[in-house]
Formats: structure tokens, C-alpha cells, sequence
């Protein structure tokens, strides 16, 4: 400011700044859109002085419990309901094992599996049967006919 200047021209120059740093007062359009380039660079150069750690830029976001406001640990989050997942899915595996074997009947199941046994039993034996073989006579007098009294 010049002192040959008279005190109001001396407030008429600083009034003509906000606090912004805008010019106050009327304007055109093209006024305007200059003063906004130069604010937009201004702001950028500051912004790009910044160090990251002020600014924030590249850092890990925070997530907060919305009723608390506690920081959440999301990973540890995940991992926990992956376990109980896999746990309630182990359970539900063993659950429906039972159910189908429940379906399918216990004690037919139980005569197939001794059915097989039987006839493996069976295979293993030699092709031919003599008289004295004590397998088949025992098989043989323990099945049912029809026409048993």
C-alpha cells in the first residue's frame, strides 16, 4: 500500500478480498472463472506440498461400529464368520449323515451289508462242493422253504 494513497482507497484495497481470498464485490463472468482457475491452482500446488502422512492421501481406511464408534477389525471379522461357517457347515454335514441313514432304513442296511459279507464269504470258497464240505451243509439246513413244516 502506498502512503500516497488516501485511507479510504486504502480500505477500498483491502475490502476487496474475502477471507476466501475471492475478490468481493461485482464481477463478470470471465472475472469469475479466472479467479476460480487461479484458487483451483493455488489449492492444487498447496495440496501437492502436502506430505501423504497430513494429508491422508494413501492411507488405510478406518471402519468404526456405527452404534459405539469402536474401530472395527474387518480381516480378523471375516476370518471369525469363515470359521463359524465352516464349523455350522461341519455340523450340518454330520446332521444330514444321520438323517440319511435314518431314510434308507437302519436294519435293511444292515441285512444288505451282512448279505454282502455272506457272499464274499462265500466266493472265496472253491468252485467245487463235495459232500463233506460242512459250509454248505450248514447253509443248506438253515434256509427256509416253503414247504417246511
Amino acid at each position: 500500500i502506498k502512503s500516497t494513497e488516501s485511507p479510504t482507497e486504502q480500505q477500498q484495497q483491502t475490502e476487496r478480498k474475502t477471507l476466501a481470498g475471492k475478490r468481493a464485490g461485482l464481477s463478470n463472468a470471465k472475472e469469475i472463472k479466472k479467479e476460480l482457475a487461479e484458487l483451483k491452482k493455488r489449492n492444487e500446488k498447496t495440496m501437492s506440498k502436502l506430505n501423504d502422512d497430513i494429508s491422508g492421501k494413501n492411507a488405510k481406511t478406518v471402519f468404526r461400529d456405527r452404534k459405539t464408534g469402536k474401530i472395527r477389525e474387518i480381516e480378523k471379522e471375516l476370518k471369525e464368520k469363515q470359521e463359524k461357517d465352516e464349523q455350522e457347515a461341519i455340523k450340518q454335514a454330520e446332521k444330514q449323515a444321520v438323517y440319511d441313514r435314518w431314510s434308507k432304513g437302519v436294519v435293511q442296511r444292515e441285512e444288505q451289508l451282512e448279505k454282502i459279507e455272506n457272499e464274499l464269504h462265500e466266493m472265496s470258497k472253491p468252485l467245487a462242493r463235495y459232500k463233506d464240505d460242512d459250509d454248505l451243509d450248514e447253509l443248506l439246513r438253515n434256509q427256509d422253504r416253503q414247504d417246511d413244516p
